[in-house]
């Protein structure tokens, strides 16, 4: 197996033919898979703790699975999931106000089938208010973590809304989604 470093090395090399070539980035096939070529490294660049690099690796790939989902139809769950590591990356770099946006945009994006991901977001968002010393509505969304995290059942899993205004602090429990 190769070493991040050397996975970081060869990713930016397969990265340069897009940019040897800008005709392989044109169209949505393109965008999509330079899209993963930017998740890629930025997973080799988190693997050596280099998050600041990776977050904009992060945000590259995001930004290109978006525009590719202008032009063809891309699961939520993909985007949800770009924006879900980006999240986690910007909690490494202790920027816990960006993760926390960022974590409930995707908790409140996540269609039902994409559960997974909600969970995810939920976790980041858990973090991200512990490290804003918001110990107690943390608390209230890791007791909702758990419950849903070990509830497997066929119904469809309710979720609350994590919507609160960002611009203020937020006390008080959190609004429960309405059902589809």
């Amino acid at each position: 197996l190769p070493s991040w470093p050397e996975v970081e090395a060869n990713m930016r090399r397969a990265m340069s033919t897009f940019s040897d070539d800008p005709s392989m980035v044109q169209g949505w096939e393109g965008q999509f898979e330079l899209s993963d070529y930017h998740s890629l490294l930025a997973r080799a660049l988190e693997e050596q703790s280099k998050f600041a690099e990776g977050e904009g690796e992060r945000r590259k790939a995001r930004s290109l699975l978006h525009a590719a989902s202008q032009h063809t139809q891309v699961h939520p769950s993909h985007i949800l999931w770009k924006s879900c590591s980006l999240a986690e990356v910007l909690l490494e770099q202790r920027k816990f106000r960006e993760a926390e946006v960022l974590a409930r945009e995707v908790a409140n994006e996540c269609p039902e089938d994409c559960q997974d991901v909600w969970l995810e977001a939920i976790e980041h968002l858990v973090a991200s208010l512990r490290g804003l010393d918001r110990g107690a509505e943390a608390d209230e969304w890791e007791a909702q973590l758990n419950k849903e995290s070990g509830d497997e059942g066929d119904e469809l899993m309710q979720k609350d809304d994590v919507r609160h205004d960002v611009e203020d602090d937020n006390e008080g429990p959190p609004r429960k989604r309405q059902a589809t």
